[in-house]
C-alpha cells in the first residue's frame, strides 16, 4: 500500500538522521494525508462509500476544532503552538494536513482492534471492548508520536507554549490522556456511519493494522534516531505485539470465511 510505503520511507529517513529541509517538508504533510485517505479507503471493502465518507468528515471536522481550540484557548490538549512544517494553517491556527494524521490512527486503530478483538466478536459488549481497545491504541501512538513531533531535529510539527509539571518526555500526560478520551469520544459520535446497518460478508484485510503499524514505526524510528529511547522502545515493543494479535485475529477470521464457504457448499 502506498501509505505504509510512504510512512516506513519516512520512518528511514528518520533513522538515517535526515530531517527533510523546508522545501521537501510537504512530503511529512503528504503522508499523513495519504495515511488517513487510506485508511477510509479501507473502510469501503464492508461500508457504503456515503459511510465512510460521513465518518471521515466528522472525524476530521472533530479532529480540527480540538486541535483549533488547543491553540487557540488551551483546551483540551494544553497550550501548544502548530508550526508551519505540515502544510499551510488554517485560520493561522492547525496545519491542514495534521487532522488527517489523527484520524489515520483513529480509523486504523479500530480496524486494527477489529482483528485483535476478532474471537470476542459475539460478546454482548464487544462494542464497548472495540471502543477501548481503539481508543488504547490511538493512545499508544500519541505517546510515541509526541515525543517526535515536538523534537525540533525531528518532526518539529508542534511545541508547548507552558513547560509541564508533570509530563511524558516534555508532553503532558493531561494532553496524552485527552487522545485517549477524545478518540473514544470521536469514534462514538461516528459510530453511526462507521457500523455498517446490514454485514456484508467480506474477506478480511490487514490493511488497516498495517497503516497504524506503519505510522508507528515511523515515529519510533524517528524517536531512536534521536535519543528519545524510552518512546522508541514502546513504538517498537507495542507494534511487535500488536503485529502478533492482528495477525492471529487475521487467521481466525480467514478460518471463519473457509467455514461458511464450506457450510455454503454443502448446503448448496
Amino acid at each position: 500500500m502506498a501509505s505504509l510505503a510512504l510512512c516506513l520511507a519516512m520512518g528511514g529517513v528518520a533513522l538515517a538522521g535526515v530531517r527533510l529541509p523546508p522545501a521537501l517538508s510537504w512530503l511529512e504533510g503528504l503522508t499523513c494525508v495519504v495515511a488517513g485517505v487510506a485508511a477510509c479507503i479501507v473502510l469501503t471493502r464492508r461500508l457504503p462509500v456515503q459511510n465512510v465518507v460521513g465518518g471521515g468528515l466528522v472525524l476530521l471536522g472533530l479532529v480540527f476544532m480540538t486541535c483549533a481550540l488547543s491553540a487557540r484557548t488551551g483546551v483540551p490538549l494544553g497550550e501548544l503552538e502548530y508550526t508551519s512544517r505540515l502544510g499551510p494553517r488554517v485560520l493561522g491556527l492547525v496545519p491542514v494536513t495534521a487532522p488527517f494524521l489523527w484520524v489515520a490512527l483513529m480509523l486504523s486503530g479500530r480496524e486494527a482492534a477489529r482483528l485483535m478483538l476478532r474471537s470476542l466478536r459475539r460478546e454482548v459488549y464487544y462494542g464497548y471492548y472495540l471502543l477501548l481497545a481503539a481508543s488504547l491504541l490511538v493512545f499508544l501512538a500519541a505517546l510515541v508520536l509526541e515525543p517526535f513531533a515536538v523534537t525540533p531535529e525531528a518532526g518539529g510539527w508542534w511545541a508547548w507554549t507552558r513547560a509541564p509539571s508533570v509530563s511524558w518526555q516534555g508532553i503532558p500526560w493531561g494532553s496524552l490522556g485527552m487522545w485517549f478520551l477524545g478518540a473514544a469520544f470521536m469514534l462514538t459520535v461516528a459510530t453511526a456511519y462507521l457500523v455498517p446497518k446490514r454485514p456484508i460478508p467480506t474477506t478480511p484485510t490487514l490493511h488497516g493494522g498495517l497503516i497504524w503499524l506503519g505510522l508507528v514505526l515511523w515515529f519510533a524510528l524517528g524517536d531512536l534516531r534521536r535519543g528519545l529511547w524510552l518512546p522508541a522502545a514502546v513504538g517498537i515493543g507495542t507494534s511487535l505485539i500488536v503485529a502478533f494479535l492482528v495477525w492471529r485475529g487475521y487467521q481466525i477470521s480467514l478460518a471463519a470465511v473457509s467455514r461458511r464457504a464450506d457450510a455454503e457448499a454443502e448446503a448448496g
